[in-house]
């Protein structure tokens, strides 16, 4: 049996005037690249303003071990060194 590749991500989709945030999973299957919606997080205006996005953000940091959420930026870990990207 061939071994998928998958990658998650977070993605907006747009629904008339309203948008949403996505989780999403690429697999390829049979090879060609198939998206597949793992969790509908809701309205991206809520999420923002009820500081959603931050708590699940900092909730995740939680089980990197490459980057951190800071203040203003992400902060990733790169050996010795470290950037910040806003």
């Amino acid at each position: 049996m061939e071994q998928q590749e998958t990658a998650m991500f977070i993605r907006t989709k747009a629904r008339g005037n309203r948008t949403y945030l996505q989780i999403v999973e690429n697999q390829r299957q049979q090879g060609k690249i198939v998206q597949r919606v793992i969790a509908n997080l809701g309205r991206l205006d809520i999420l923002r303003q009820s500081g959603e996005i931050d708590a699940l953000m900092r909730s995740m940091q939680r089980f990197s071990e490459k980057l951190a959420v800071l203040g203003g930026g992400l902060f990733e870990f790169l050996g010795a060194r470290a950037s910040v990207h806003s």
